[in-house]
């Protein structure tokens, strides 16, 4: 398994692991478990920051 294969299957697992959060959080109308909706902003400013 390739080091960018690895990275995706970790990104999979960690999203995974984060729908599972009971704590939910309303966005444009949709609901989204809070962890994952952290998740992913955080990881968009990390490719903002550092591209």
């Amino acid at each position: 398994m390739s080091q960018s294969d690895a990275f995706k299957k970790a990104i999979e697992l960690i999203d995974a692991a984060n729908r599972e959060d009971p704590n939910q959080e309303t966005v444009e109308g949709k609901t989204c478990p809070k962890e994952l909706l952290y998740a992913k902003r955080m990881s968009d400013m990390l490719r903002r920051y550092a591209p």
